[in-house]
């Protein structure tokens, strides 16, 4: 009889472990938002939302930055996985051609994930890769984007979001980044991707470009600034968390919690 009480034990801490995590990740919420886009509501073409790149007020040119899967162009950002750590469900990227419909001509997404900065050589990919197409929608997001000096008559420019699987991708508390490049119809230019955009304000942060293979500061055209680009990472925070040691069967370091 004494024989079954350790598997006994270890089983019902196991089944209590599993129904605490369960409890506290619940449904799918906004992790991590990078920025916005919107800058002027119904102030587009024909009504739509605008974000402007505010050349008539503060000197911003850059509209949107190439990651088109044809060029070999990529784009990539920071964010911060803040305790106990998250598992991500889905991730909001952003991106238009020119001359498009609001019909969304994009048709695929690959991304990283990676534990630092994509320029850094002590940087490795913790969750995807740069070929598989990992979309799972797209749409107009109802905004367009222009020069703030076409704000009503530039109608080329409808932004897409592209909805892509994180693949449940789970990731300790930290720095982090993602690259990614889009693809789209060819008849129109880019894919690109917008920055970040906040009325009344310049530099909006650090993203890179991946040009023939090097990756470079993203900054306006125009003034030079340092800019970010727009995401949305969605998930649950963790809260399962099994120690070294758990599977010798020592209780004394089974968790719920971060160490």
């Amino acid at each position: 009889m004494r024989t079954l009480v350790r598997p006994l034990l270890a089983l019902l801490v196991v089944s209590s472990l599993a129904a605490a995590a369960a409890a506290q990740e619940g449904p799918a919420v906004v992790l991590f938002d990078n920025g916005p886009l919107l800058t002027h509501p119904a102030g587009g073409c024909a009504g739509a939302d605008l974000s402007a790149a505010q050349n008539t007020t503060l000197g911003l040119l850059s509209r949107g930055f190439n990651h088109a899967l044809s060029g070999g162009y990529r784009v990539a950002d920071d964010f911060f996985v803040t305790p106990p750590g998250w598992e991500l469900e889905t991730i909001e990227l952003f991106a238009y051609q020119g001359g498009s419909t609001t019909a969304s001509p994009i048709t695929a997404v690959n991304y990283q994930i990676w534990n630092g900065s994509p320029d850094d050589p002590g940087s490795t990919v913790v969750c995807g890769d740069s070929t598989t197409n990992r979309m799972l929608t797209t749409e107009w997001t109802g905004m367009y984007k222009a020069l703030l000096s076409e704000a009503t008559t530039d109608c080329t420019r409808p932004l897409m979001t592209q909805v892509v699987d994180a693949l449940g991708c789970v990731l300790a508390p930290g720095t982090y980044w993602i690259d990614w490049q889009a693809d789209g119809n060819a008849a129109f230019t880019g894919p690109w991707a917008p920055p970040v955009s906040i009325l009344d304000v310049v530099a909006t942060g650090n993203g890179l470009q991946q040009v023939t293979g090097a990756w470079q500061a993203v900054v306006d055209s125009g003034l030079g600034v340092p800019l970010d680009f727009p995401f949305v990472v969605n998930g649950t925070a963790t809260g399962l968390v099994f120690k070294d040691g758990f599977e010798s069967g020592n209780t004394t370091r089974w968790s719920t919690t971060l160490p």
